[in-house]
């Protein structure tokens, strides 16, 4: 459906005459909605800390000719320092960061389904080639089965032989079945044999995964990632902060003071995340106990019968 914006609208609002707006309804599929999902919270909190808009507020319902001052809240909080924060702000510039904020939706839907449909020729690929290499062993097959079945035949002719001269020969029959009732035996225990041998080996492959990856949770590439990441979030932290709040030097040095007293360990109230301690305190996992890890992270029985 197709509406025509007209500039006679209500409140005043200035808009684009004979503009069109499409209103295509498009449903995205639950592996593109799990790339546009947003972190778990509640309608009534901010979106932002700095900016004055809800999580729970749309811009496809809060929009500036309807009254909406979705666009004007959020445009407010991004006047720099030296302009100073203007006393009102002109109704265009709010639809304009209504239209920002639209674009900027559509195109991040846009490319959360461009990767999906990447992801899906990805695994359309791999499932062709598993395919072509079923199909050759199953091609592999078909020609040992007629073998088997030619030599099955030839051995149902001896066999016929070897009844005929049972016939004649009553004592060799006990004889016979005497010895294949053994070798079923032997048979039965050289299967047992296989099978345990086969758990056997599963279970030492499986032992040897969990040591690699315990191996590499304490190697120094993983240790040295998982500081880069520490620090790295104690960077955005710092440039956040001094941004938003306009830090000094002088200032962010307490920051840095608090954080060497052991600022960081005990919990403000006001967090939104819990982490364990030794995440808090960036411990070296070199240092650590091993942890206990599930065996869905290292081992698959799928990979293994493969």
């Amino acid at each position: 459906m197709n509406r025509s914006a007209s500039s006679a609208s209500k409140y005043g609002v200035i808009v684009r005459s004979g503009g069109f707006i499409e209103d295509k309804t498009v449903v995205l599929s639950p592996d593109i909605l799990a790339g546009l999902a947003a972190a778990p919270g509640h309608a009534e909190e901010h979106w932002q800390p700095q900016n004055d808009v809800l999580r729970g507020e749309s811009i496809l319902f809060d929009r500036p000719k309807d009254g909406g001052t979705l666009g004007y809240r959020s445009l407010r909080q991004v006047v720099t320092p030296a302009d100073g924060m203007p006393q009102e702000i002109e109704t265009p510039a709010a639809q304009l960061m209504h239209d920002l904020y639209s674009v900027t939706q559509s195109a991040t839907e846009l490319v959360e389904c461009y990767r999906s449909y990447q992801r899906r020729l990805k695994r359309s690929q791999a499932e062709k080639e598993k395919l072509q290499t079923d199909l050759a062993e199953l091609v592999r097959t078909e020609g040992d089965c007629r073998k088997e079945i030619a030599r099955l035949e030839l051995d149902v002719i001896a066999a016929g032989n070897r009844k005929a001269e049972l016939e004649l020969l009553p004592a060799k029959l006990t004889a016979e079945e005497q010895k294949t009732a053994e070798l079923q035996i032997k048979l039965d225990a050289a299967l047992q044999a296989a099978q345990d041998a086969e758990k056997a080996a599963k279970d030492d492959r499986k032992a040897v995964a969990l040591k690699a990856v315990q191996k590499f949770m304490k190697s120094d590439f993983y240790c040295e990632e998982m500081k880069g990441r520490y620090n790295g979030g104690w960077t955005a932290a710092h440039r956040c902060a001094v941004k938003a709040l306009t830090l000094t030097e002088d200032a962010w040095g307490k920051v840095e003071g608090s954080y060497e007293e052991g600022g960081h360990i005990d919990p403000t109230g006001m967090e939104t995340q819990t982490f364990p301690d030794i995440v808090i305190q960036n411990a070296d996992p070199r240092l650590l106990p091993d942890r206990e890890i599930p065996e869905s992270a290292y081992w698959s029985d799928a990979d293994y019968s493969a």
